[in-house]
């Protein structure tokens, strides 16, 4: 997972350790420094090769959803759901 200035990866930076295979979801701290970013991006791995397209979600603090990932703000923590991800 990374946070980036665009859906297109423009600017990521990785966020925390990669994902292991089978975690379909990860929290992310409400105080998490923005900076300049405004996108959430996660990027499909394999051992050969990593994603050139990311699945990107812009950064909110109310509820949406938009394909199978969702962003949720519960008290002081912000959950990404990222559906049925495998690799």
């Amino acid at each position: 997972m990374y946070l980036a200035w665009s859906a297109s990866g423009e600017g990521r930076s990785q966020m925390g350790a990669i994902v292991p295979v089978g975690i379909n979801r990860v929290d992310v701290w409400v105080d998490t420094p923005l900076e300049n970013w405004t996108h959430v991006l996660v990027y499909v791995r394999s051992p050969l090769f990593e994603q050139t397209t990311p699945v990107a979600q812009a950064i909110s603090d109310t509820y949406l959803t938009v394909g199978t990932t969702s962003v949720l703000s519960v008290g002081r923590k912000v959950c990404l759901k990222l559906g049925n991800l495998r690799v």
